[in-house]
């Protein structure tokens, strides 16, 4: 355990106090919470209004910086790294008129788009959160849209290369960066924590209508690389062998999702039904009470809807292709299936919707049970605080 008070800064582009934030956002806020809570000093820097700010929320320091708002790069280069060497240039400003205010122990940044790379400060002890770097994530996918993707990914790395630590979300992130990328031994797998006692599992309204119905819920971006296209086309499967599933899909949507919506005459499907982001209790309830949540992922460092959805007590269907294989025992708390193939998804979610009652429920247990063992933040900030700790006597 950690035996004296530190003081620990996040350096985070999204931040969990709105409904449109994603897993970096989720993971930072909760985890700030949970240090917060064992009596040690959090601030957290990111951009979350279009001015300069600072607040107080739930005994954590906010500090808003000026977004950083790029230029296409294909129709205005320099604008584009002016804006890209602005915003990095007023983080650095701003942890140093922190650290004068009060001392800084550890620093943790997202390798996400290399905010640390101006941060040069070697009195302070810096972590690197590895998340999904864009330039790993594009070839993991074997595309590079973009050659200005190239430079991001080796400005990334240049950021691993001088940061005192790296974490990894999951054993499996890994094992897919170590195949392209030497970490070294000052690495260490800290899993993305939830705060459990916001997930509950007890109804406090009805959402579906028709209880004769199978109701399967989506949270995340309607993007390719989510598998939210496979999980449309596995419950048309399923609907043709006269399965009556509805599905909700809750998320933001993309130019493409809308347009592969329309394409296939989708917009106004009786049993499809595209939500916007929710908060974080309408979201609980629909984890709740939906007879299976799908997160059919090609690729997921974890993948947080999957442990917000287990912490629910909901029936998961997670990807192999993720962190989630460390966490899920396939028909023992949840169901792990192999992505990018409708066929073999429509199977996994039959045979979810074919569980008797005392096995739905065995699984609905243990799935609560895994994540307040393992994944709840009073667990996993006690594995940081430690690990900070060991940082410091270095």
């Amino acid at each position: 355990m950690c035996n004296r008070k530190l003081h620990i800064v996040f350096v985070t582009k999204e931040l969990g106090i709105n409904k449109n934030t994603g897993g970096i956002g989720t993971y930072v806020w909760d985890l700030a919470k949970s240090i917060v809570k064992s009596n040690h000093n959090v601030t957290v820097v990111t951009e979350q209004t279009d001015e300069r700010q600072e607040l107080w929320m739930e005994g954590v320091r906010i500090i808003c910086v000026s977004p950083e708002t790029p230029a296409n790069p294909y129709l205005n280069i320099k604008k584009y790294w002016s804006e890209f060497h602005r915003y990095r240039l007023d983080i650095v400003n701003t942890l140093n008129n922190i650290n004068k205010e009060e001392k800084i122990d550890i620093v943790e940044f997202a390798e996400y788009r290399a905010e640390s790379l101006f941060w040069n400060n070697k009195s302070i002890k810096t972590i690197v959160r590895w998340h999904t770097p864009l330039g790993w994530e594009f070839n993991l996918r074997k595309v590079l849209y973009y050659p200005i993707n190239k430079i991001i990914r080796k400005y990334e790395i240049k950021c691993i290369e001088k940061a005192n630590y790296i974490s990894f979300p999951s054993g499996w992130m890994k094992e897919k960066v170590e195949e392209v990328l030497s970490v070294g031994n000052n690495s260490i797998v800290i899993p993305n924590g939830i705060n459990i006692d916001e997930w509950n599992y007890e109804f406090t309204n009805n959402l579906f209508v028709k209880d004769n119905e199978i109701n399967i819920v989506y949270a995340g971006t309607l993007n390719d690389r989510k598998g939210f296209k496979e999980l449309i086309e596995a419950v048309q499967i399923l609907r043709k062998k006269k399965y009556k599933i509805n599905l909700y899909l809750i998320g933001r949507q993309s130019s493409s999702s809308r347009n592969y919506l329309e394409k296939n005459n989708l917009t106004n499907c009786e049993w499809l039904n595209i939500i916007d982001p929710l908060n974080r209790n309408l979201l609980n309830q629909y984890y709740a009470q939906s007879d299976i949540c799908c997160f059919p992922s090609w690729f997921e460092t974890v993948g947080i809807v999957n442990l917000e959805a287990m912490a629910s007590k909901g029936i998961v269907i997670s990807s192999t292709n993720s962190g989630m294989r460390e966490i899920i025992e396939d028909g023992v708390n949840g169901y792990l299936v192999n992505p990018k193939d409708s066929n073999l998804l429509a199977k996994k979610i039959e045979e979810a919707i074919n569980l008797n009652t005392d096995s739905k429920n065995k699984i609905q247990e243990k799935a609560r049970e895994t994540i307040e063992q393992s994944i709840a933040n009073k667990v996993v900030s006690k594995q940081y605080l430690n690990l900070c700790l060991n940082l410091l006597q270095k």
